[in-house]
Formats: C-alpha cells, structure tokens, sequence
C-alpha cells in the first residue's frame, strides 16, 4: 500500500517536473514594450531584446481575451530593436493585445499580460506631460520618482497620450554637452525604459539640453545621440502624420481629437553654443523647423492648438549667467526668435505652450497664450526664484480637452495630489435679450431690461448699455436664467440698450492669481436694440381740455 502510494507520488512528482519543463519561461527582454505613433487606423510596439537571440509577434483584437489578428514573427538578435507597426485597424477604437515570444531555440511560444492601446479618438480626451527627469546612473532616485509618478497616473488617469518635454536623461556628461561614454549613455536609457514600464499610452519625447544633440557640435558626435534615441523611443517619422516633421524624428505635428500638437526642438538647429556666449538671441529653431511651424499653424483647423517644448527659442533671467541657457518660461514671450514665435501664437490662436527646463510648474499669460512649465519629474533642484508663482515639487501636469470650448489644466504631484488647477475657455459668454422688444411702443418712464447669459465657465460680470452709457452692472451672475436691471425715469424719446459679459478668469484656485502675467476674460456684446417711450398721454389730455378764462 505504501509502496503503490510512493510510486504514484514519484509518477506525478515526474510529471510536474516535465510539465514545467514544457512551460517554456517568457524571454529576458532590456525593455518592454512602448507604444508610439498612434494614427487613425495604425500604432508601432517598440521593445529592445535581452541577451539571447528570440522569435517574436503580437496577437491582437478588440475584445477582451479574443485575439483575432497578429503581427509577422520577427527573429531578433541579442540587445536589438523589435518594433511592431500595426496597420489597418479601426479608427477610434480600443484594442486589446499580447506579446508572443521564445527563444529560437525552443519550439513553443510564452505570452506577456494583455494589455492595450487604442487608434485615435474623436471625442474629448486627456494627455499627461512630463518634464526633466535627468536620469543619470549618478542619482538613481530620480528613476525612481518618475517612476512613482508613472505608476500613480497609471492607476488613476484615462489619459491618452503621454509627452517627454526633454531632459528626460542626462546622457550628456562631464561638463560636455555630447555624449563621451555611449556605454553609460545606453545604461541610462534602458533604466528610462525601465521607470516607463507602467505606462500603458502612446509616448512622444522632446529633444532636451542633456539628451546629447546640439547643433553646434560637430555632426558624427550628435549622431550617436541621435541613433540611441530612435533606437528606445518611436517618435513619429516624417511620414507618419500629414503634417509632417524632421526625419530625424525630433520635431514633429499631429492631430488627436480636436487638438493639433506640435512639438519643436530648440536644440539640434542652434549652431552657436548661447550659453557659452550668455546671450538668449542666438537660440533657433532653423530656417527649416521654423517655415514649417508657420505653415503647420496656418492650415490648421483644429480649436485646440498646442506646442511643446523643453524650453523657449530665447531666454529671461535676472542674472546674466542664466540668460543664454533659455530660462525663464513666459517671461521670455519676447526675446530672441521667441518673440516670432509669440506673434505666430497670437496670429494661429495657440492657446497653451508646454515646456520644462526650470524644473517646476507654473503658469505665466502672454497675450492670452498660456506658457505653462509641466513640473518636475525627478531632478531634485528647481529654479523658481524670480516666478512670482511656482510650485517646485515632483509631479506631472494633466490636460482634459473637454469640449471645444473648454480645457482643464492640473498639476498632481508625486502623491497624486491635485495641488493646481485653471480652466481655459475659448469662447465669449452668449447673451440673449428679452425685454424691451426691439422697436417696442411704451408709455411707462420704467422699464425691466431682461437677458439670458450662457458660457461653459463661470460669468465674471455683466453690464448695461443704455443709451451708449454703461449704466449698471452685476458680478458673478447665474447663468441660465433670466436676468435683469430696472430703471427708473426714462425720457420720452427713442432709446438704445445692449447687455455686454465677461467670462470669469480661467482658474479655480484663489492662490493662482499670484501667477506672473495677467489674463484677459473673453468678453461677449449683444446685438443693440432700440425702443420707444411716448410723451405722457395725461399731459397731453390735460392740456386740451379749454381752461377758463381769467379775468
């Protein structure tokens, strides 16, 4: 009994093991997946290999668990890029996926986790914007804040898409400003990969200061920076939207709902090191980059146009150390080829112009263009001492394209903590008048001037005109409901009215007005009716009755 017992425990206990034996273990890979280049009906799956040679692909479909479509099988060398582009998929949809891989020497397939992206929406959306990480093997706490951050936005987001606003690793060393170790270089590059392992949405990264690509230095140097970033992150290619971009992938435009993006490089076009020569005018974009950027705004028809770069084409600092190194966020509106750039906001409507480099978040209004620091994903230094208005601890800034009126901006920080928020409304209030009609008759000297005000953000102020004098107002009125002002002892005669609303600033946070810059609420007038009050009729009566006569 006990002797039969031992052989079936040894008959299993063999069966496990060659079970598990079959159960071949998923593939070391240096980095997993990350999404990128997202369109209408295609994305691309970018992943670099561990140390052995393995075959590869990724089934896909729009149901949970139900993979109905996979890619090719690619057979991918030791330490190389394998990047899946899927194609022919349906527009504004969500797809669920698995990555399928093995070693080539091994006969059966291991799978990832499902997990999922989707084409590009139609509707209202949100995107999270990341900035100066500085991942650097000689501060390994900052992988682990931006880390921290990522996980946090994962869990609590529905965030679309995800931008890298530059500096996101500091590969450029020992006081030069290109890379001198490719192997360190390589080693933070695979840690960033590392810290972006929870971010489940398509990434778009934005050339920074220390990513290793001025335009001043000599081209073979900046090539190696170059070809390691296109290696760990899938920009859009020049090909990849309509609008078009650089070929190497570092400036670039596209549409997602109903906003344009647009992300500039104010490195690798700047052939005269400002810095070094303390001076903000030499900062370029390029003859190229900056044509393109004209003609990208002007034939865009989108009501939501943003820009994002690590710093502006120029630069604002109190001391002349820093007045080259393009600091100074909005306070910079109008030095060097920023200022062309400012006026091409103004002219093409771009309401928000995204950028990092001072390691904070803040906002500063120019001309209504909102010049909004995205906060700092990990670097444990900031330069918040000449903004009035600065908020200098980790986070990311969050954007809610609600509506094509309406955008919602946040700053959570590292804890998720929600510790700034503003509003920006588009458009002007609408106002309906009611009473007096237009061309109305009265013989009453007091009248009730009745209206309606709608707007998708709060009502700041509303006036009366009367008579081409503004003659009462009233702050903070409701909307939706009717709304009026009375006034007494109006003169026979023709009279004009018109109602004239404000909207009620952008923000909802009381402290945020301590920001630089000042804001300008969009302001809306009603069409002018005209009205009538007749001459008293008892004083006319009266004065035809005969009167006797005196003597």
């Amino acid at each position: 009994m006990v002797l039969n017992f031992m052989k079936k425990s040894v008959i299993i206990v063999l069966f496990l093991v060659f079970s598990i034996n079959l159960a071949n273990a998923f593939p070391d890979f240096t980095s997993l997946d990350l999404l990128g280049r997202p369109t209408e009906n295609s994305i691309t799956i970018n992943l670099i290999n561990g140390p052995d040679p393995i075959s590869a692909y990724i089934e896909y479909g729009i149901l949970h668990g139900n993979y109905t479509n996979s890619t090719e099988v690619q057979n991918i060398n030791p330490n190389e890029l394998l990047e899946f582009d899927i194609e022919n998929l349906n527009e504004n949809t969500q797809y669920y996926y698995i990555l399928k891989a093995k070693l080539q020497s091994e006969t059966e397939y291991s799978s990832s986790i499902e997990k999922t992206f989707r084409t590009k929406r139609n509707g209202p959306f949100s995107f999270t914007l990341f900035t100066d990480s500085h991942i650097d093997l000689g501060f390994p706490d900052n992988a682990i804040r931006l880390s921290t951050i990522i996980e946090g936005m994962s869990l609590n987001d529905n965030s679309d898409l995800s931008f890298f606003l530059g500096d996101n690793i500091q590969i450029a060393t020992n006081g030069s400003s290109i890379i001198t170790n490719e192997s360190e270089a390589i080693q933070e590059y695979e840690i960033f990969r590392n810290a972006l392992t929870s971010l489940n949405i398509p990434a778009f990264f934005t050339v920074g200061n220390w990513e290793g690509e001025p335009g001043w230095e000599a081209q073979e140097d900046v090539e190696v920076a170059i070809n390691l970033r296109k290696k760990y992150f899938s920009n859009p290619l020049d090909t990849t939207y309509s609008e078009s971009g650089s070929a190497n992938e570092d400036y670039y435009a596209f549409t997602w709902g109903n906003a344009l993006f647009i992300v500039l490089n104010v490195m690798s076009y700047t052939e005269t090191d400002p810095f070094s020569n303390h001076t903000d005018e030499t900062w370029t974009l390029g003859e190229t980059q900056l044509n393109w950027l004209n003609s990208t705004l002007q034939n865009a028809t989108e009501p939501w146009k943003f820009i994002m770069i690590h710093h502006t084409v120029g630069g604002y600092w109190p001391t002349w150390i820093w007045q080259g190194y393009g600091r100074g966020g909005g306070m910079a509106a109008y030095s060097g080829e920023q200022a062309i750039v400012h006026q091409m906001m103004q002219d093409y409507g771009v309401q928000a112009f995204f950028h990092g480099h001072d390691h904070l978040f803040t906002d500063i209004v120019v001309d209504k263009v909102h010049y909004i620091e995205a906060g700092n994903a990990g670097y444990p230094l900031s330069f918040s001492w000449p903004y009035d208005y600065a908020f200098t601890g980790y986070g990311r800034t969050r954007v809610d394209v609600i509506s094509d009126e309406i955008t919602k901006f946040y700053f959570i920080n590292i804890n998720e903590t929600i510790l700034a928020e503003f509003t920006i409304d588009r458009l002007p209030p609408e106002i309906t008048l009611i009473e007096p009609r237009q061309s109305g008759v009265f013989r009453a000297t007091s009248k009730e001037f009745q209206f309606m005000v709608s707007d998708a953000s709060d009502i700041g102020e509303c006036n009366l005109t009367l008579d081409g004098d503004t003659t009462q107002g009233v702050v903070n009125p409701a909307k939706d409901i009717i709304l009026e002002f009375y006034v007494n002892g109006l003169a026979p005669g023709l009279h004009s009215w018109s109602i004239k609303c404000s909207d009620y600033a952008f923000n909802e946070d009381a402290d945020y007005y301590a920001h630089n810059g000042t804001y300008v609420p969009n302001t809306a007038e009603s069409e002018t009716r005209t009205f009538r009050i007749l001459r008293n009729p008892l004083k006319k009566l009266f004065s035809a009755i005969p009167q006797p006569l005196q003597i």
